[in-house]
């Protein structure tokens, strides 16, 4: 059974809610975690969960600072578990999107991001159909990874910076895929399919990318479209008939207040926004609308409000359903369906109440 404990609580940088610190540990290996709890959470009233995953040499409290995530989780009271990566398993604290190892469900990186979201939703009151993901730069990638793989945990997700699935596999080819993008959109999107399994969903992405991005270059962001356009494509009715695809049905220009101009494309199957890409015009290697003060890294707080908008999208789009159950495969946990949960959470005595 994976290991969960809170080594200590600290008053958060934003808001009178808690940043909790805590340690998970699996099967499929190990990482330490801080988690947000909002001021408004009750133990007794199911609450989104909004999954966020960090770049590069960032961690947990550069990421919280830089994207406000907490100030958002007060004013609509949610929680952000913030996974970390270390410089043990990678020396620049980047997620490992590239290894082949971590690009499938039940493995390496995803299988303990997985198991961290499943010991989150046993120990809080946690809506499944509220789920949320997004991830900068190499969190990016990761969320996208996390998208394909496990469809059936999350409403929607948001790529900021990032990569298509299977961009690469290996050091080498991560070097040229960011600075020339991966393979073959259309094709990663059917193996992406494929990778998903019976667990494929039609999955709504949100997507920002800067066209003054040089360490993961603008058609990275286009081709996490194409990609999720076939994925999409596939999920909707089996078939690669194009009843979801990357051609916007809506494309917009907009300017942040006193900031950068930005080009929103929306997508839509069956009346629905199924995707929406914003390129905004300037801006490098930073998360949009971001906060620069301190402990903040990469940000631009010139672009528009990234962190807001994505949470407006993914307010827009919980998840209508869940299946019953996802019988555990080797060191991973089951879903189980809403009202399962239910039933389950508000019985258990919670590890942080002790």
């Amino acid at each position: 059974m994976p290991h969960y404990q809170v080594h200590a609580a600290s008053a958060a940088d934003a808001g009178a809610g808690v940043f909790l610190s805590g340690q998970f540990s699996s099967s499929a290996g190990s990482r330490p975690f801080k988690l947000y709890l909002p001021p408004g959470y009750s133990p007794e009233v199911p609450a989104p969960l909004l999954v966020a995953l960090h770049g590069c040499t960032q961690n947990p409290d550069n990421f919280a600072s830089g994207t406000r995530f907490n100030v958002l989780a007060d004013a609509h009271t949610f929680l952000v578990l913030y996974p970390q990566q270390t410089s043990q398993h990678h020396s620049g604290r980047c997620w490992s999107w590239y290894d082949p190892l971590n690009q499938q469900r039940g493995s390496g990186e995803p299988a303990i991001l997985a198991g961290m979201v499943d010991e989150v939703c046993a120990q809080y009151t946690i809506d499944p159909t509220r789920i949320f993901l997004t991830g900068m730069s190499a969190g990016g990638a990761m969320a996208v990874i996390m998208g394909v793989c496990y469809p059936d945990y999350f409403a929607a997700i948001g790529v900021h910076s990032g990569l298509e699935y299977g961009a690469a596999r290996g050091i080498a080819s991560a070097r040229i895929a960011q600075i020339r993008g991966g393979p073959d959109p259309d094709l990663q999107g059917k193996l992406a399919y494929a990778s998903a399994g019976p667990a494929a969903r039609v999955l709504p992405v949100v997507v920002f990318h800067g066209t003054r991005d040089y360490r993961v270059a603008p058609i990275n962001g286009e081709q996490v479209i194409q990609q999720f356009a076939r994925f999409n494509d596939y999920a909707d009715d089996g078939l690669a008939n194009n009843s979801i695809t990357a051609i916007a049905d809506s494309i917009q220009t907009s300017r942040a207040p006193g900031g950068y101009s930005y080009v929103v494309s929306t997508y839509t199957a069956k009346e629905q926004v199924v995707m929406q890409k914003y390129l905004v015009d300037g801006l490098g290697h930073a998360w949009s609308g971001g906060s620069a003060a301190g402990p903040a890294t990469f940000t631009d707080p010139h672009g528009p409000d990234a962190s807001a908008i994505m949470w407006d999208f993914f307010a827009a789009h919980p998840k209508t359903s869940l299946p019953v159950l996802h019988f555990r495969r080797p060191g991973e946990i089951f879903r189980a369906a809403p009202a399962a949960l239910k039933n389950i959470l508000p019985l258990r005595k919670r590890k942080h109440d002790r």
